[in-house]
This record gives C-alpha cells, sequence and structure tokens, in this order.
C-alpha cells in the first residue's frame, strides 16, 4: 500500500472498492488499537460514516505553532467520478513520520470518510499511552451541560473536577477555552477550598438525619441539601417583627397616599419621616442569598434584621442569621425543603406578627422563601445594579445607575430615581423621561421588569421626600 498521500487516481481506487474488501476497515471511530499493526504494514485505511467534521478525531495532534508559525492541514481538492472533493493533507506534530490524508465522499447516496494513514519513513512507531493523546473535542449534550451546568458560579479548577466525576473526558484547556465570553465563571484564587463526598453526607445523616435529603441521581452524581436552623436567632428576629394590625394600618396608609393629589402626599410623607427619619417603617426584614464559593456546593443564607441589636456608631439594626442550606444543585427543589423547614420553625413565634419583606436577588427559585414566609417580595437593588453591569457592561450600568436610585445635582438637590416612585402613574411619566438618556436595551429591560414593585412600600435606603418632580435630600 502506498506510503505518501493519495493522488486523486488512486482516491477514485480506493472509494471504489467493495465494502468487504479486506484492504480497507470500516468502523465508527477511530480507536489506537487499529495503529498496532501500522509497523508491518506501514499504511492503513480506515472508513467511517457520516460526519460533521473534516478532520476526524483519533487522539493524535495535526496542528502546531513553530517559531512563530502556525503549521496545520493543508486543504486539497480531488476529482473523482466527475464530482469534486475536498481532502486534508496531514503530519502529527509531535511523530513527523506518521501522516494521513482524509478525504470526504458521497457515493450512492451515503457520505462516508476515508482516512489514509501512513509512515513516510522506516523509523518504528510506537504506540502513544493514554495521557499522551489528546482529549476528544467537547460538543453536544456534553458542552450544554458543561456551560449551563457547571461553569456557572464556579472556577475552572471546581468545573474541571466536577466534570471528572460525572465521566466526562475533558481536560482542563478545555474547559477553560469553554468559559470565555462567559461572565458567570469565577476567575482567581477563590476557588473552592473543599470537596464534599458521599463520606461527608454520611457522617450528616448520623448526627442530623432530619436535617438531610440526598441521592446519586442517574450521572452518578451526589445530589443533597442540607438545612441548619438557628432558632434563637429566629426568636429574636420575629420579637421585633410588627404585629398584624401595625402592617396593616401601614397597609392603609400608603393605599391613602397613593390617592392623594401630590401635595397633600408631600406633606403626609414629610410627617412620617419626623418618626422615621431614616426612612426605614419596619426595620424587620428578611434576606436571601446564595453564595457559590466557599466550597463545591452552594451556600444559601437566610439573614433577619432587628431593631433590638443597632450598630454603635451608625444606630442601623444589626442583622443576625436564621439559617443555611448547604446545597449541590440551584434548582428549586432544594430551596423549597430549606423554606419548609423555615416556616416548621418560624411559624409559632410569627402568631399575629408579619415579615414585611423578603429581600433577593432575581433567583425565581429563591421565591420560595416569601412564600413559607407568607410576605412579598422586593428585589435588591446591589444585585439589580451588578446584573445590568454583567449583562450590559460596566458603563451603561453606571449610566443606568443615577436612573434607577436617583442623585444629588451640584446644589445638592436630590433627583428621584425610577424606584422613588410611589405611584404607577408616576413611574410611568418618569420611565419616558429617562428613555433617551439609558442604553436601548436597558430601556427595554426596565420596561418588561414591573419595576413599580419598588414602590415606598417597601423602599429602604436614603432619606427622602418622594414628589412629582424634585426633591431635597435630608441627609
Amino acid at each position: 500500500m502506498s506510503c505518501k498521500f493519495f493522488n486523486a487516481k488512486e482516491w477514485k481506487e480506493v472509494v471504489e472498492k467493495l465494502p468487504e474488501d479486506p484492504g480497507i476497515v470500516h468502523c465508527d471511530e477511530v480507536r489506537i488499537s487499529h495503529f498496532e499493526n501500522i509497523n508491518l504494514d506501514r499504511s492503513m485505511i480506515l472508513c467511517l460514516p457520516k460526519t460533521s467534521e473534516n478532520n476526524p478525531f483519533d487522539g493524535f495532534k495535526w496542528t502546531r505553532s513553530e517559531n512563530g508559525r502556525r503549521i496545520q492541514p493543508i486543504y486539497r481538492k480531488y476529482r473523482i467520478n466527475d464530482s469534486s472533493y475536498q481532502g486534508l493533507h496531514c503530519t502529527e506534530s509531535k511523530i513527523a513520520f506518521l501522516r494521513k490524508d482524509v478525504v470526504k465522499t458521497i457515493l450512492h447516496y451515503e457520505t462516508k470518510t476515508y482516512l489514509h494513514y501512513f509512515l513516510s519513513d522506516v523509523e518504528l512507531f510506537e504506540l502513544p499511552s493514554a495521557n499522551e493523546l489528546t482529549k476528544p473535542r467537547v460538543s453536544g449534550s456534553v458542552s450544554i451541560d458543561l456551560k449551563e451546568n457547571i461553569l456557572p458560579q464556579r472556577t475552572t479548577s471546581a468545573a474541571y473536577e466536577i466534570a471528572k466525576q460525572k465521566g466526562y473526558q475533558v481536560s482542563r484547556k478545555q474547559i477553560n477555552n469553554l468559559r470565555r465570553g462567559r461572565t458567570d465563571v469565577i476567575v482567581g484564587k477563590s476557588g473552592r477550598r473543599a470537596v464534599t463526598t458521599l463520606h461527608h453526607i454520611e457522617i450528616l445523616e448520623k448526627n442530623f438525619p432530619q436535617n438531610l435529603t440526598y441521592f446519586i441521581d442517574h450521572n452518578n452524581e451526589l445530589v443533597y441539601g442540607f438545612v441548619k436552623m438557628f432558632e434563637d436567632g429566629i426568636r429574636i428576629f420575629t420579637a421585633s417583627c410588627p404585629n398584624e394590625i401595625e402592617f396593616e394600618e401601614w397597609t392603609c396608609f400608603v393605599k391613602e397616599v397613593e390617592e392623594d393629589d401630590s401635595e397633600t402626599r408631600r406633606q403626609k410623607i414629610k410627617e412620617k419621616l419626623k418618626h422615621h427619619p431614616s426612612g426605614l417603617i419596619f426595620p424587620s426584614r428578611v434576606y436571601v442569598d446564595t453564595t457559590f464559593n466557599l466550597t463545591d456546593a452552594y451556600v444559601t443564607l437566610i439573614l433577619g434584621e432587628t431593631n433590638s441589636f443597632q450598630t454603635k456608631t451608625s444606630g442601623k439594626p444589626r442583622i443576625i442569621p436564621l439559617g443555611y442550606l448547604l446545597h449541590s444543585h440551584k434548582n428549586e427543589t432544594h430551596h423549597q425543603f430549606f423554606a419548609d423547614c423555615l416556616k416548621e420553625v418560624v411559624e409559632p413565634y410569627l402568631i399575629d406578627k408579619k415579615v414585611p419583606c423578603v429581600m433577593m436577588d432575581g433567583e425565581p427559585a429563591l421565591n420560595v422563601y416569601a412564600e413559607a414566609l407568607s410576605s412579598n417580595v422586593v428585589r435588591c437593588d446591589w444585585h439589580i445594579l451588578r446584573g445590568l453591569s454583567l449583562k450590559h457592561r460596566q458603563k451603561a450600568a453606571k449610566q443606568a445607575c443615577r436612573v434607577l436610585f436617583g442623585y444629588k445635582d451640584t446644589n445638592h438637590k436630590w433627583k428621584c430615581g425610577l424606584f422613588g416612585s410611589f405611584t404607577e402613574e408616576q413611574f410611568e411619566r418618569r420611565l419616558l423621561k429617562v428613555k433617551n438618556l439609558v442604553d436601548s436595551r436597558i430601556f427595554t429591560w426596565f420596561v418588561d421588569a414591573s419595576l413599580i414593585q419598588h414602590s415606598l412600600v417597601f423602599q429602604v435606603g436614603k432619606e427622602q421626600e418622594v414628589a412629582d418632580d424634585d426633591v431635597y435630600c435630608n441627609s
């Protein structure tokens, strides 16, 4: 058999041979075992079924860089039976005498790929070990799983370890290539510090059987959720929550003010701020957030705000932990388990009391905590701004920040943003004014995100008076 690149005539002879011809090996993929006798025969021909790859994977490396110059396969065109076909001439990057040429043909409406391997000189070919072969290309469902489930909120090292646990044959370089262009991958040295194993879960099960749920899924991946509640903290938090009568009175006040004219509304809010100069009516908010880079697990924390303890210098209410959840996945199942545990512990202490609101980011799965506490969801302002920065770049987000939260002008006059809107009509009016002041994509998000939910019913933060136009900042 020829130990050189085939020409068009030789390729024609190859493709016209019968399937049972012993000189051609028909297979689904190239395996290293095919090269066991190449030192005796000096060449071989493989025939693969239809493939989308111009150069089918075989574990060898056919490209390299040398002295700043890229050396890669050379494309060739062949004329076979009045049809034009594209082929490749390849030279192995580390074994220069191992070569192959490839041609993809269509005969009798069936696409096939022929590979001709040969040794160009008399040197002996040594089979490489598994560690010396390159990894197969990452594509299809594996690529989707890596991008959507494994890489987000993890370092590439953590993603590589999890991919190995799931049985994926990928390299660190392939993981790094997949993270390109993604903003949700952790970069730097803030990666995981511990790996959760089945042994760890079994220890938790032995000591806290009621707080744990786990199983091994069909991908042989450990799925778990572990809950820890702090009942003392819950008692302290619920003790400072408003009773239902106080909360109902506040709700009625808001509805009355909403129907007033702008001047009456200004006066009523000004009077209310005399008794609550911070602008915070009920310092009993619940905070829910998920942290990603403490271990290989997700950690969801629930914090409660209480006016029973205050920061000495600023006088602000302190927050205390109510519980946490260690979980392997971000899906709602784990959060529902945590929310049910929270409800069971909190309910006895919330008789005739009300949790004003639950603050969280935009993760839909976290809404179960507000449902468990029979409370309202308020989007966290910081997470909104950070989300805009990641999605639409920092410059556009910084510009939108003034529009959303307001700002002081040169005369120290406070200009209210969209989040300072008290009524839906006021929100719509302000929305039209800012249309040309922000990025068009962010304006579309303003319209779709129903930001009117950030009314003064639950608004916190700056001390402010709200009117239709300009207001003064009292701080």
